[in-house]
């Protein structure tokens, strides 16, 4: 049995030695971690421009149908023998229905973007919860493991006999 001021040496030095690896693994789990977080980040920020890229080409699509509409009515009613002012007024009125229509398609197409961007918002925050919740956890398992080694590295140290280091 080793000098109890000997033991208690190396219980510090095995103590300080599974402190120092604990601190190195801590670091490794927080540039692991970052980069998971830059990465989410980055893919997340990637989704909200094609969602929104998504949402203008809809637009535009529901702009170049509402002027074939329009051609289209302003046609009929040329094909029509009427007064100036009746096909005027008529013109009007078709402008006027089918550009309302217009306002309230693309008044839905933008409330589902916004529907779309919460759910996303949601599913986003979920995996950074995600993470964040594997980085505790790896921190947990590290401290937990930190202690065990020292019990360890001390055993080892304390324990092993001079003859079997020797021979």
């Amino acid at each position: 049995m080793p000098d109890p001021s000997d033991a208690e040496s190396v219980e510090s030095f095995c103590r300080h030695l599974a402190a120092a690896e604990r601190e190195l693994t801590d670091r490794y789990i927080d540039t692991i971690h970052d980069t998971l977080d830059k990465v989410v980040r980055s893919s997340q920020a990637l989704q909200l421009k094609k969602l929104q890229a998504f949402h203008d080409r809809r637009v535009a699509e529901s702009k170049k149908k509402i002027e074939v509409e329009l051609k289209e009515s302003n046609r009929c009613l040329d094909r029509r023998t009427a007064s100036k002012d009746e096909i005027s007024r008529l013109r009007r009125e078709m402008s006027q229905v089918i550009i309302k229509d217009g306002v309230q398609h693309r008044e839905r197409l933008t409330a589902q973007l916004e529907q779309a961007k919460e759910s996303l918002s949601q599913q986003q925050k979920q995996v950074r919860q995600q993470a964040q919740d594997r980085r505790q956890t790896a921190r947990r398992k590290l401290d937990t493991e930190q202690v065990v080694r020292a019990t360890q590295l001390a055993a080892e140290w304390l324990y092993s006999s001079p003859e079997a280091t020797s021979a």
